[in-house]
This record gives C-alpha cells, sequence and structure tokens, in this order.
C-alpha cells in the first residue's frame, strides 16, 4: 500500500493594494508586502479582489521531504523561493527538469504542466515516488 505524502502549498503573495489582515483587523499589508499563506481560499479572495499577485508557489521543505523545518519563508529555511522555480527538498528546480525527472521515475505528468502543476504533483507522491525523483534528480543527502 503506498503512503501519501501529505503537503500544503505556500502561496508567497505581493500585495498590490493596501489592506487590513482579517484576522486580527490591525495588521495592515501596503503594496509591495509579501505575504505567506497555505489557505488556498484567502489566496483567491486577495487575487480577485485585486489586493495581491501571486508571485511565488512551492512546497515547504518540512512537506517536500517530511523532515520538520521551523517554517521560516517560503522554502522553510528563511530564504525566498525564485518564481518560476518548483521547490523539491528544498532546492529550486525549473519546471522542465522537474518534469523530465519525474517522467524518468514513472510518474504521469501533463505535457503542459507548469509550476502549479508540477507542485500539487510533488505533494501527491509516495514515498516510494519521491526516493525515485531524488535519484533521478541526483540529489545527495
Amino acid at each position: 500500500m503506498k503512503k501519501l505524502i501529505t503537503t500544503s502549498i505556500l502561496f508567497v503573495l505581493l500585495v498590490v493594494e493596501q489592506f487590513k489582515d482579517k484576522s486580527d483587523h490591525k495588521t495592515v499589508y501596503n503594496p509591495g508586502d509579501h505575504l505567506e499563506t497555505d489557505d488556498l481560499s484567502r489566496v483567491n479572495d486577495l487575487v480577485k479582489r485585486g489586493l495581491a499577485k501571486i508571485e511565488t508557489v512551492g512546497v515547504p521543505e518540512e512537506n517536500a521531504n517530511g523532515a520538520g523545518a521551523d517554517g521560516a519563508g517560503a522554502d522553510g529555511k528563511g530564504n525566498e523561493v525564485t518564481p518560476g522555480k518548483v521547490v523539491f527538498d528544498g532546492k529550486e528546480y525549473d519546471p522542465q527538469e522537474i518534469k523530465n525527472a519525474l517522467i524518468a521515475a514513472g510518474v504521469a505528468v501533463a505535457p503542459n504542466a507548469g509550476v502549479n502543476g508540477l507542485t500539487k504533483k510533488i505533494g501527491e507522491l509516495s514515498e516510494e515516488q519521491a526516493a525515485a525523483l531524488k535519484e533521478k534528480l541526483n540529489v545527495t543527502d
């Protein structure tokens, strides 16, 4: 039986219009600020209302490899994730490189899969598939 790795997707949003935080109503986000959240409904709401744009999408390190990271920053280490990159096992990769490695590891991937699709696919990998992907990407511990 395959064990799925549960994951949350971390969105880094770029604030384009000033707004107050929905939870405490005191924190003010100004244009140019960054907001990190894994709440998809919040992301959709802020983007739909024109208050923010999605800057990066990634899998936090604690979800990418099962290790418990401190959760700081977009990659779990306090580092920002480069836009257009896919994070796996705490490292950034070009989408095509991840796509080729997934296919080589025997994982079905849509030919037009982008960063979001690949990030979601990585989150759905079983432990065996994640290990095969690591091997194909030549990731060493």
